[in-house]
């Protein structure tokens, strides 16, 4: 009897896709284990606090050795006030590093509030400066917390830029210590808008506008500003600079009225030009600024710390913003509604000609 053999090559492909397949859904459930181990240690770590803060009610900063005495009980606390001061609409959950200046300035200085262990407050700035409103809010609160803690010294350390709210930020300090190299001043107030109205000529756009009154587009960028305008927008600008010009007056005792308006004209200065002109009291790097911190606080050693935020476990739920593509519409909308919305700023920055 002749045996027909058996044809095993129609099988082939089909194992080929099955071990494909496997392939995939085993590096899939990897990626799914390893996915639920991280979120299973975040979530433990959210709760079991080693290191942390031992009051219960605020879990949300942790205390970080940064250097000096790891063994001293005294504590100098360092509060990095960095990028452009703005209030609100920074912060994009877990996966976002921007954060709003002004809530966690309030939050970092609540927290030290009642460390008693704390000695003095380094401000290390580095800001071009930002909003009016963000500016003077983060003054208020440094303002507030030295009325409820009296004791702690406060040294503003001027970075690498420390410009014009940069700058009004570091007045409630103690003393200003600030880099030979580093960009400061700019004391001043500034609005601008971008004009438009040449481009939609070009282009065939036109604005049509209905308004409750003649004002109410003031400052807009589709046509060009009028005379009545233009003294409107000065008289807040410089309602606005007196009010910088007093907060250096409150901060710099060592200065006159008169000895800041001339320095007042939203020029920078190096760091060292500030020394010179009392803009600043010292030169150095940031240890200097720890050591001053040491010698104003009357301690003979202590550990720099920073106060950093615990991320919630549900602010990775909270990252839609990541995963959304910037396209063209995002850029024309940013353009059209963000950038031409006017602000007042204590800002140093260069404006296209």
């Amino acid at each position: 009897m002749e045996v027909t053999p058996v044809n095993n090559s129609s099988n082939k492909p089909k194992s080929r896709v099955s071990f494909w397949l496997a392939l995939i859904f085993g590096i899939g459930l990897a990626l799914s284990v390893l996915l639920n181990l991280i979120l299973f240690v975040m979530v433990v770590s959210n709760f079991a606090s080693p290191g942390a803060f031992q009051d219960s009610q605020d879990r949300r900063y942790r205390e970080r050795f940064v250097s000096g005495d790891a063994s001293s009980d005294n504590k100098i606390l360092l509060l990095p006030i960095s990028g452009v001061i703005m209030s609100g609409g920074q912060s994009s959950g877990f996966w976002g590093a921007a954060t709003d200046p002004v809530q966690t300035v309030r939050d970092v200085l609540k927290r030290a509030e009642s460390d008693r262990d704390v000695k003095a407050i380094i401000l290390d700035i580095n800001s071009p400066g930002g909003g009016v409103t963000a500016s003077d809010n983060i003054h208020r609160e440094l303002k507030r917390f030295r009325h409820k803690r009296p004791d702690v010294i406060i040294v503003s350390y001027l970075g690498e830029v420390a410009a014009s709210g940069g700058y009004y930020v570091a007045m409630p300090g103690n003393r200003i210590v600030v880099h030979p190299t580093s960009i400061t001043g700019s004391i001043g107030v500034i609005a601008s808008m971008l004009n438009m109205e040449g481009l939609f000529q070009k282009i065939g756009l036109r604005a049509e506008v209905i308004k409750s009154g003649d004002k109410k587009d003031i400052f807009s960028g589709t046509r060009p500003m009028t005379a009545e305008e233009r003294v409107i927008m000065q008289a807040m600008i410089d309602e606005m600079y007196q009010r910088f010009v007093g907060i250096v007056s409150e901060g710099r005792p060592n200065l006159t009225r008169s000895e800041i308006l001339k320095l007042a004209d939203g020029r920078i200065y190096t760091g060292e030009q500030a020394v010179k002109n009392g803009l600043a009291d010292e030169s150095g790097d940031r240890e200097d600024a720890f050591e001053t911190a040491k010698k104003l606080a009357k301690v003979t050693d202590a550990r720099l710390v920073q106060y950093q935020k615990r991320h919630d476990f549900w602010e990775l739920f909270e990252a839609s913003a990541f995963f959304q593509p910037q396209g063209l519409t995002a850029n024309i909308k940013s353009i059209l509604l963000e950038r031409n919305t006017p602000h007042l700023l204590y800002l140093w920055q260069m404006e296209p000609r």
